[in-house]
């Protein structure tokens, strides 16, 4: 259990100074520094920085999963800002990861395609929400027939670019801010009853940057 916990403060010192400084120019005595060890006892540990990557790509996954697993909990609107509430917490704690990319890549050549499969799964329900939505009267019926599959990549294509945005500094970095862009692709599909529904359970979130 001391050393699952030293392992779990080790990433976590890891994951923090990787936001700041990126992954791939974090040496493996900063890490060390920063948990107040020696190299030799970060070794014991996490014997290179690949094994690091590994680690910091297993909480990832973690976090990803209960991310994933927040799907179509409640039957309108609000489902589907309850999980963009959840993507903003995920990436405000691991900007680095979409950062450093070709970094992960490099250390764990198996990451992409387990990176690939997460992609899959995310833009998968970001579609089945749509299509949910259009089916109980909410949002348009989807004309084309492929038009909310590339919406939904577009939805993702925005999501990933919130870490860029609040590190120049083109945004306020807050929740309702991160929410309100994607929102902003969404609304013009919304029907009369979508717009209503929209203006009663999510506006008034949005409006209040404390969420």
């Amino acid at each position: 259990m001391v050393e699952r916990n030293t392992k779990k403060r080790i990433l976590k010192a890891a994951g923090a100074l990787a936001n700041d400084r990126g992954f791939g120019n974090l040496p493996l005595q900063s890490i060390a520094d920063e948990v107040g060890m020696s190299s030799g006892n970060l070794a014991y540990h996490f014997r290179n920085k690949e094994a690091i990557a590994h680690g910091l790509q297993g909480e990832i996954e973690e976090s990803l999963h209960e991310v994933l697993k927040t799907f179509r909990i409640l039957p309108n609107l609000l489902d589907f800002d309850q999980q963009l509430q959840k993507w903003y917490f995920f990436l405000e704690e691991y900007p680095f990861f979409f950062r450093d990319l070709a970094e992960f890549d490099r250390l764990l050549p198996e990451s992409k395609e387990l990176r690939q499969s997460w992609v899959d799964k995310i833009i998968q329900q970001f579609h089945q929400r749509l299509l949910f939505n259009a089916q109980r009267g909410t949002f348009l019926p989807e004309d084309p027939t492929d038009a909310y599959q590339q919406l939904s990549v577009c939805v993702w294509a925005q999501v990933l670019a919130w870490p860029g945005l609040c590190q120049t500094k083109s945004v306020q970095p807050d929740s309702a801010t991160f929410k309100s862009l994607i929102w902003r692709i969404l609304t013009p599909l919304l029907t009369k009853e979508g717009l209503a529904e929209y203006n009663m359970l999510i506006l008034p979130i949005l409006s209040n940057p404390s969420n």
